[in-house]
């Protein structure tokens, strides 16, 4: 199946602007949306008015979000560093999870992995941007984990990570799964393809209360992160 290549930008923008907005979400779940306003206003730099002015203001911004991120997820003293074993290892695991479901349905769906909606083969290709608006959840699902004393990789941090991409959570249209939501996502993919027309079904979790978010994840048991 061919992708058009203005079509394939169009449906990575709307990937975007759904992980962007989830992003924000997060972060406002986690009491730091002053902050994030504050990031923004601050931001804006001195370009003129136009196509390049607007994309380096994003950057930027981007940029500046990316410094501040998991501070405001994971605590003041938290820096993210995937080398580290700390809490930094619960963070790489949840983003394997994420990439090995996201490849489970982009497989099923029929799509070839190595295709970017840009157009171009390179490494992540369409599974990384299946990825996109779900990675704000999954973060947030680790950063709850490290902020209740998870430092490190065990069985407990292991079950709550795998337990999160079944657990039923609450969207705007009801219940939605993470492992679900991407089965429908990539198909929606596939239509978008076949049709030419960019209108993709993207079901996502909500994300304002974070205590919910990890009664989900922790189980009937409710057991302490760092006890096992």
């Amino acid at each position: 199946m061919g992708l058009d290549a203005p079509l394939g930008r169009h449906l990575r923008r709307i990937l975007l602007k759904a992980r962007d907005d989830q992003r924000e979400a997060v972060v406002e779940a986690m009491g730091k949306g002053a902050a994030l306003k504050a990031l923004r206003k601050a931001a804006t730099p001195a370009y003129a008015a136009g196509r390049i002015g607007r994309a380096r203001k994003q950057t930027e911004l981007e940029d500046q979000i990316g410094r501040f991120y998991w501070s405001w997820l994971a605590g003041p003293n938290f820096r993210r560093n995937p080398a580290r074993p700390d809490g930094n290892a619960v963070i790489n695991f949840a983003h394997t999870m994420l990439r090995i479901e996201a490849a489970r349905a982009v497989h099923a769906a029929g799509l070839h992995p190595s295709v970017g909606l840009g157009g171009a083969r390179e490494k992540g290709g369409l599974i990384d941007d299946l990825m996109l608006p779900y990675s704000p959840v999954v973060d947030l699902a680790a950063a709850m984990l490290i902020v209740t004393g998870q430092n490190g990789m065990n069985a407990v941090a292991r079950d709550a990570l795998m337990r999160l991409f079944a657990a039923p959570l609450r969207g705007p249209s009801g219940l939605v799964q993470i492992r679900s939501g991407l089965e429908e996502l990539a198909r929606s993919l596939g239509s978008c393809f076949e049709s030419g027309e960019a209108r993709l079904d993207i079901r996502l979790p909500a994300v304002q209360d974070p205590s919910t978010l990890y009664d989900r994840i922790m189980g009937p048991a409710k057991q302490r992160p760092g006890a096992g």
